[in-house]
């Protein structure tokens, strides 16, 4: 079955999703905070995952009810936008462990406070591959097969409403469509707040304190969530 991929490169690893409440005694009434991690190749089968972790989110908890950890170079763009619409929907906060390329930027901008180190977050246009036994996921050549050709253009369009849909400038998706499908540009803390990634706000400004000191690349996900408790509702 073809698939529009938005991976930047063959990644040898398995996709893992981890949700867990984070905070050790859960305040009276409340819901617990719902930590999601997303780590190596997202999957069509991650989708109905992460819907079941965010079912009972508390979207009005402050800093964040959903936090997402991501640490992805790729996968299904397609599977990574109806992610990101949950994210969205559950103004759920991000940060990236490690980097975040490719279809993974769609769960990043969806949701409604993001923040990654500089040069982690990855873009490229899009890509049709196939499965192919014995050789692994290969290109498909479009010259040779218009159906492929069609599902990409339709693809691409419904990448570009989904990024309109949650706010992103369309500066962003031709940033995208401007680097060939074999490369990835890494962006700058500087691009991300250009392409509306990273607005000024209080929230992002915690958000990135958040990333730098509470070591997300070292630290667990409970521990990562409760130092930006601290971080963003110190006392």
């Amino acid at each position: 079955m073809r698939r529009a991929s938005l991976l930047c490169a063959i990644v040898l690893c398995t996709s893992a999703l981890a949700q867990a409440p984070v905070m050790p005694r859960p305040e009276p009434g409340r819901r617990p905070v719902v930590v999601i991690e997303l780590n190596g190749l997202i999957r069509a089968a991650q989708v109905q995952e992460v819907r079941n972790a965010l079912a009972n989110v508390d979207r009005e908890r402050v800093p964040a009810g959903a936090i997402f950890i991501l640490d992805s170079k790729g996968g299904d763009g397609l599977a990574a936008i109806e992610i990101g619409r949950m994210a969205h929907a559950a103004k759920a906060h991000a940060f990236v462990r490690g980097r975040c390329a490719s279809a993974c930027l769609f769960i990043f901008a969806g949701s409604m406070v993001r923040a990654a180190p500089d040069g982690a977050v990855g873009i490229h246009r899009a890509r049709i591959t196939r499965q192919v036994k014995g050789v692994g996921e290969v290109n498909v050549d479009l010259a040779s097969t218009p159906r492929a050709a069609e599902f990409l253009e339709d693809t691409n369009r419904r990448m570009q409403a989904y990024l309109e849909e949650i706010g992103m400038p369309n500066t962003l998706f031709e940033a995208m469509m401007s680097v060939p499908p074999n490369r990835t540009r890494f962006l700058t803390r500087r691009e991300l707040a250009e392409f509306g990634l990273l607005p000024d706000s209080g929230s992002q400004a915690k958000a990135l304190a958040a990333q730098d000191r509470c070591a997300p690349a070292t630290a667990s996900a409970a521990q990562f969530a409760r130092c930006y408790r601290l971080v963003a509702v110190p006392g």
